[in-house]
């Protein structure tokens, strides 16, 4: 479910390109934020889950990068 939800944004992204503008949409699609290290204790403290977290997010790009290369819709349900 949740790589077909990412394959579908990925088939949107074109529009979303064309409605926000090309780098600020960009600069919030980067796969590792500022964000994601504005509290690194937590990722130390949970160091078991941090493996999860990155094929987490290898699933989430890549199958968004599908989406975006072969542009077709498919309803997340």
């Amino acid at each position: 479910m949740i790589c077909r939800k990412y394959y579908y944004y990925g088939s949107t992204l074109r529009k979303y390109f064309s409605e926000h503008g090309t780098k600020e949409s960009v600069s919030k699609l980067q796969p590792m934020r500022g964000v994601f290290f504005l509290h690194p204790e937590l990722f130390a403290s949970n160091l078991s889950l941090v493996p999860g977290f990155f094929i987490y997010k290898a699933a989430q790009y890549s199958f968004s990068a599908m989406g975006y290369i072969l542009g077709r819709h498919a309803a997340p349900q």
